[in-house]
């Protein structure tokens, strides 16, 4: 009978330990139980992760990318940036999430799904309205699944250099 409450303590005194290594490990910036290979670039780490130096990226206005959550772009994007079917889960929907590389967005034969109104080419500044605002370069709205990104002038130029590089 000792023996096994030495035994019983020892088991809950280890799970103390692991679980308070574990909230070490979360709250030392990561922010994530998942781990995440460090990225190259900090438009890299908003592409991939949607977060800039640990943080996430503000952002408002999409399903399942409320608030603090630490999506990227590639989540819908891909990690080639081409884009494709989007199943949501919680949704039970699906969406076509577009080609972002830089070279498509910036290109004048850019592809258009069906019934969608052709628009200009993105620069810098329509690229930017695009994040934050949700626009394209006409102004005319995106699709709900795109959020509207908290992000600065830096930011927005270090994601171009990542987009240009796809």
């Amino acid at each position: 009978m000792k023996n096994s409450f030495y035994v019983g303590v020892v088991f809950i005194a280890a799970g103390l330990i692991g679980l308070a290594a574990v909230f070490v490990v979360y709250s030392a910036g990561t922010g994530s139980l998942v781990f995440r290979p460090a990225a190259e670039s900090l438009g890299a780490e908003i592409f991939l992760y949607g977060t800039a130096g640990g943080r996430a990226v503000p952002r408002r206005g999409s399903i399942g990318m409320m608030g603090g959550s630490r999506l990227g772009c590639a989540d819908c994007h891909g990690t080639d940036g081409r884009g494709g079917r989007v199943n949501m889960m919680m949704m039970m929907g699906s969406f076509e999430a577009p080609d972002i590389r830089w070279s498509t967005l910036t290109s004048t034969e850019m592809e258009h799904t069906e019934g969608e109104t052709p628009h200009p080419p993105f620069d810098r500044d329509s690229f930017a309205r695009a994040l934050r605002d949700g626009v394209d370069p006409d102004g005319g709205k995106l699709e709900s699944p795109m959020p509207r990104w908290g992000v600065n002038d830096a930011q927005v130029d270090a994601l171009i250099e990542y987009l240009q590089g796809l």
